[in-house]
């Protein structure tokens, strides 16, 4: 450790130096090892925003485990479920969890559980240790594994529902953090911001890539999350990531002022469709940040394409987003056809990803795994599902998910196509929209919902349905226009179609 005394963790239990992380780490380790029988191998983290979250994702990695994050958002039974499929050999958590824990979790639970802080925290588990009671192992070294070795478990519920378990090597992991530190030159100097859960795989990249800069790492608290201005300019952070929706948001409340972020070199956004409007905001605000969009699914270990705002910018026609880009060194992209054929540049199709970063596979769902992992010619690909295509110089552009291409009345639509036309009629990047209602396979229409609307600008429903209509076919036409507060959100920062659905089953 070249400088323990360099500030590695902030958050809101306190700062934290690299010797204080290493000697957490350390400990948690030991007892994983210990209580695990000599050999640890699956650990859950269940926690929030704490030190003990994070010291808990050391600890297992420390110790040669394979670290599977839980969300204490998740319902009881999907946590249940959830500890039933990974068959757990540790289970670390943290005060907020301890609180948490019922008897019907605590029965799902392995034996063996840790509170990584405030060791007066009450819970129903039986031979529960705490992490005040454990002594240090100064002698411990990390568990060397190989590349084959699955790093981390992360759940995702896709576009179904249901919870997939995507098994990440550690080659994967190292591959892509390789590639980032090339992009962009970390420094021990950097202040990193950590604003996804643990269940987020960004927060992964976030934590390592620091980490493994000797950054310091500043976690977000989660009343920050929405408006995080203020926390940026009291940390003087030079890199951020998030979601685009962060851009939206602060539009909405005309919190993103020019020059306002002046200690950014870095602003990383992924995870959703990147406006050029917003990335323009965003850049007048951070004048000495490059800002870049990144594309990756959790198949595909975090992040693997990228495009950075330049002038002019790289912008797919017709929707007013940023490219999704290039991919990384390493990381191989093709567009296919329904029979898996590769398609030339200008064709659309499915987005398929090949290369280091590819997850081993889904946890104990090998046809799921065989499905989405298909050999093309020889060779493994992930499909992603999503529609795209390559311009000329290889760069790739998003056409929304295959999932969101829906039946109006016959016609084909591309939800994410509306979209665009509802944002560029009313000046807002919160806008969404839903085939309703649905039956027999079809929609008999299309609702759109706008939220945070510029300025001056506040133009009716039925003058933004007017205007939209006049740039759309009719049956792309939203038959109504909803006007929110805000647009639902995913734990993950993604606009929620299920529960705006919800709402107009509900009559909302």
């Amino acid at each position: 450790m070249r400088s323990p005394e360099r500030l590695a963790l902030c958050v809101d239990d306190g700062d934290v130096s690299y010797a204080e992380l290493a000697r957490l780490g350390r400990t948690i380790a030991g007892w994983l090892i210990a209580a695990s029988g000599g050999r640890a191998e699956r650990i859950g983290v269940l926690a929030g925003r704490s030190l003990g979250a994070y010291a808990g994702v050391v600890g297992a990695c420390w110790a040669g485990g394979t670290y599977v994050p839980l969300s204490l958002a998740w319902p009881d039974d999907r946590l249940i479920a959830t500890l039933r499929l990974t068959q757990l050999d540790a289970l670390i958590i943290d005060a907020e969890a301890a609180g948490r824990l019922s008897p019907d979790l605590c029965a799902a639970c392995p034996k063996a559980i840790l509170v990584a802080d405030a060791p007066n925290a009450g819970t129903a588990a039986d031979g529960l240790r705490h992490l005040g009671s454990l002594s240090d192992r100064p002698d411990l070294a990390p568990v060397r594994r190989d590349d084959a070795h699955i790093a981390y478990i992360i759940f995702t519920s896709g576009t179904t529902g249901a919870p997939k378990g995507v098994q990440i090597r550690l080659g994967a992991i190292t591959a892509h953090l390789a590639e980032i530190q090339a992009v962009y030159g970390f420094t021990a100097d950097e202040r990193i911001s950590l604003a996804p859960d643990l269940t987020f795989d960004p927060s992964i990249l976030n934590m390592f890539m620091a980490w493994n800069a000797g950054a310091s790492l500043h976690v977000v608290p989660r009343d920050h999350l929405i408006a995080p201005i203020d926390f940026i300019q009291d940390h003087a952070l030079t890199v951020w990531n998030s979601t685009p929706a962060t851009i939206g948001v602060l539009l909405r409340l005309g919190a993103l002022a020019e020059g306002a972020l002046p200690s950014l070199r870095i602003s990383i956004f992924g995870g959703d469709t990147l406006t050029l409007e917003a990335a323009r905001a965003w850049a007048r605000a951070a004048p000495a940040s490059v800002v870049d969009n990144l594309y990756g699914p959790t198949e595909a270990t975090i992040e693997c394409l990228h495009q950075r705002l330049t002038d002019p910018p790289v912008v797919t026609p017709g929707r007013g987003s940023l490219a999704l880009g290039l991919p990384y060194p390493g990381v191989e992209v093709a567009i296919v056809d329904e029979a898996l054929s590769l398609l030339p540049p200008g064709e659309t199709g499915e987005l398929a990803i090949s290369g280091r970063q590819l997850a081993a596979g889904y946890l104990d769902q090998p046809a799921l795994t065989a499905a989405r992992f298909p050999l093309i010619d020889g060779v493994r690909w992930y499909l992603t599902g999503d529609k795209a295509w390559r311009d000329a110089d290889g760069r790739v552009h998003h056409l929304g998910r295959l999932d969101d291409q829906v039946k109006v009345r016959g016609h084909r639509v591309e939800l994410g196509d509306v979209e665009s036309h509802v944002r560029a009629v009313c000046g807002t990047q919160q806008a969404a929209a839903v085939a309703w209602p649905v039956g027999d396979g079809s929609a008999t229409g299309i609702v759109a919902f706008v939220a945070g609307l510029a300025g001056d600008l506040d133009p009716s429903t039925d003058t933004i349905r007017a205007a939209v209509a006049l740039r759309v076919p009719p049956y792309m036409a939203p038959q109504s226009i909803r006007r929110l507060g805000r647009l639902p959100m995913t734990a993950h920062g993604k606009v929620d179609r299920r529960a705006l659905i919800a709402l107009l089953d509900a009559g909302a």
